[in-house]
């Protein structure tokens, strides 16, 4: 927000200086006419006294015009993100509010719209209460249960897909006990769910990571072209070797074990791993046994504390900053719980 305004004063400042009659005032208009009126109207209240002198030009209005575009996409962008934020922690204290409630019926602390929309019908409150306090956090349990029996698995064939004699690898054997049995259904749905929690895992990591807080995904529709580009490029450049990890993972990859298998049909048209012979030789073998490491390093949350020694802000449970960070939010969520409260008065 201080960015916009930093623009938007500018701009006034130029609104200011152009007379109507001047060959520049269109292009004013344009970029006044991107503004908010409320947002506007903050920066004018501000920007009385100021009566410093800007040489007006084309080139000036042009980068104005930008840097306006880009603030105000900045400052939606942000303030969706908040406004969603806030509606998770309000479901969340709605959550644990009605866990105690007696006669199973779910409250909201913020009253609900007068017309209800139609699966109300249906999810009522009482539905609601079922749903949200008792089969909901059975499910998050379950799915967490999956997840670490899923990722245990994972990481234990990924450090062991290259011993071929015995196969330690438990997508090998799930793969070669459904071959032996001839069930192509079973090796589908081993497949499908295989490669499934494998892109979860890799999609979920890459699309969090942030390139200097200019290329990363915002929920609600709130990610720029750039950002979409990005994470679409980087998305077609990792399934390829996700693939071919996961067929050395399972022993399809003749390349990789040393043998005679047949060529499977996504390594004849994609080819192998090993055109350099360093990654054929060493990388293949030594690169997933690191993945020990760092995934001690993340279960003991080692990289955030590295970056909090280094001085960058990190959350961390033990530090006193992250303390005072709960307590600065919570005081941020009672005051936005009582603008809402008064802008809900100001409607009734």
């Amino acid at each position: 927000e201080g960015d916009l305004e930093d623009v938007l004063e500018t701009v006034e400042l130029a609104s200011r200086q152009v007379d109507r009659s001047s060959q520049y005032r269109q292009f004013i208009d344009i970029i006044l006419g991107k503004v908010p009126h409320e947002l506007l109207e903050r920066v004018k209240h501000r920007n009385a006294g100021n009566s410093m002198q800007l040489d007006v030009s084309e080139k000036l209005l042009a980068d104005l015009h930008r840097r306006t575009n880009f603030a105000l996409q900045a400052h939606k962008r942000t303030q969706a993100q908040w406004d969603e934020i806030i509606d998770h922690v309000f479901d969340l204290e709605d959550q644990y509010d009605n866990l105690t409630n007696i006669d199973r019926v779910y409250r909201h602390q913020t009253q609900p719209s007068s017309s209800k929309p139609w699966y109300r019908m249906i999810y009522t409150p009482t539905v609601e209460w079922y749903w949200k306090c008792l089969a909901l956090p059975l499910l998050f349990k379950i799915l967490a249960f999956s997840a670490a029996f899923m990722s245990g698995m994972l990481t234990w064939s990924e450090v062991t897909f290259f011993v071929k004699s015995p196969p330690l690898s438990f997508f090998a054997l799930f793969i070669s006990g459904a071959s032996a049995n001839m069930d192509y259904r079973a090796i589908e749905v081993i497949s499908f769910l295989s490669i499934f929690y494998m892109c979860i895992c890799a999609y979920y990591t890459i699309f969090k990571v942030r390139v200097l807080n200019y290329y990363y995904l915002a929920s609600n529709h709130q990610s720029d072209e750039y950002t979409l580009l990005f994470s679409g490029a980087l998305l077609s450049r990792l399934t390829p070797p996700l693939c071919l990890n996961f067929l050395s993972m399972i022993h399809m990859d003749s390349h990789v074990l040393g043998d005679d298998r047949p060529e499977t049909a996504y390594t004849r048209v994609m080819g192998h791993m090993d055109v350099v012979s360093i990654v054929s030789d060493y990388f293949n073998i030594y690169f997933p046994i690191l993945l020990l490491v760092l995934t001690a390093a993340t279960y003991m949350n080692i990289g955030s504390r590295i970056l909090s020694t280094l001085g960058f802000q990190q959350f961390l449970e033990t530090d006193e900053t992250s303390g005072e960070f709960v307590d600065e939010g919570k005081e941020l969520v009672k005051r936005e719980k009582r603008r809402r409260e008064r802008f809900r008065g100001r409607e009734v």
